[in-house]
């Protein structure tokens, strides 16, 4: 057998990463980040993020190529990805390990997936980072780390389509288009000290932008983060005009209720109006969305059921009333310069949403 000692395989794995400080600068502190399997997320682009969660599985790289790092994982790529021959490199040759070594790497594997990893949480300065404000007069470091095995995905497809083209090229006659690539020195002088699949990065691809088309981004952001309800300033100005009036002539009862619901329900019908125009920007570019969805199983369902009425029930109709009320009793004018609150009792908040639910059961 061809095999380390157990050990170095769960260390090793352990360790393992998919965005590695030294695809940056091959000089800097080893470490990296690791994206767990529970950081999946549905979204229109491709991501390491977005791509695990169509269930595809990224390997894991080495931070540095020490204590048998680097067999440990060609050992690792020969038991769970032994078809892939990486770019640049012939074969290698198959080496023959127990049963016993071929559990561990696939357990340990599994297991380093489903757990988020970061080495270190110091940022060596050979790194670089950008300064984002955050809007709270204060910024965020952010740190870009390119993923070699992500990298990798890319290259296998880019060689399934290049097959794919050949092929057509050959029945058609007709030359296509190949894709531009780079040529940078990732990894330095040995790129199998900063990871194993770094050679990856070194041949890129250089792609025109796409072009933009507003509607359909416009759709997107409502299928993944819904719609503000957008009260009316005019009718809220209205109805704290009305409630100061009521007040200073001392106007209460149902006389009060009944005028200033009227207020009331002209705000619901005008935010259920903003809910049937994002469902039609929805179903008009339905074919953009994922899995032909109206929205994200992931929105508010409160927001969910504002746009798509068929998904209202009587929860719904609690928690939207209720959400709707403390919006107003919420709502801040801003005139003249100066922002003030509206100041509404806790009892009136309640009469409120009693009469926004009324209004939506009717």
């Amino acid at each position: 057998m061809d095999d380390l000692g157990k050990r170095f395989y769960e260390e090793g794995i352990r360790k393992g990463v998919h965005f590695s400080f030294k695809a940056v600068n091959s000089n800097a502190k080893a470490g990296g980040v690791r994206v767990a399997t529970s950081q999946s997320r549905s979204l229109p682009y491709i991501s390491m993020s977005t791509l695990i969660s169509e269930e595809l599985d990224f390997p894991l790289d080495y931070i540095a190529n020490i204590n048998k790092s680097a067999t440990v994982f060609k050992h690792m790529e020969q038991v769970l990805y032994p078809v892939t021959v990486e770019e640049g490199k012939k074969p290698e040759k198959v080496v023959e390990l127990s049963n016993e070594i071929k559990e561990v790497i696939k357990s340990e594997h599994s297991d380093a997936s489903k757990l988020t990893f970061i080495k270190d949480d110091r940022i060596d300065p050979r790194l670089r980072q950008i300064s984002i404000p955050n809007g709270n007069n204060d910024y965020v470091n952010l740190v870009p780390l390119p993923s070699s095995v992500f990298m990798r995905f890319i290259v296998d497809q880019y060689k399934i389509w290049m097959a794919n083209k050949e092929e057509q090229s050959k029945k058609e006659k007709k030359q296509f288009r190949k894709v531009i690539r780079y040529y940078m020195g990732f990894g330095g002088a040995n790129p199998q000290n900063a990871g194993r699949y770094l050679r990856n990065l070194q041949r890129g691809f250089v792609f025109d932008a796409p072009t933009e088309d507003p509607t359909v981004r416009h759709a997107l952001s409502i299928h993944y983060k819904g719609i503000k309800l957008g009260l009316p300033a005019d009718q809220m100005k209205t109805l704290r005009d009305l409630r100061e009036k009521n007040r200073i002539n001392g106007v209460v009862g149902l006389h009060k209720r009944n005028s200033e619901d009227f207020i009331v329900r002209a705000i619901l019908f005008s935010v259920l109006a903003r809910g049937r125009d994002a469902k039609n920007i929805l179903k008009e570019n339905i074919d953009a969305l994922p899995k032909q969805q109206l929205v994200d199983d992931g929105l508010d369902s409160r927001i969910t059921g504002l746009i798509n009425h068929e998904l209202r029930n009587m929860v719904w109709y609690d928690e939207f009333s209720a959400l709707l009320a403390q919006k107003i009793a919420g709502y801040r004018f801003y005139e003249n310069g100066k922002a003030t609150d509206f100041a509404i009792p806790l009892s009136d908040v309640a009469d409120i949403s009693k009469t926004i639910k009324e209004a939506l059961l009717k």
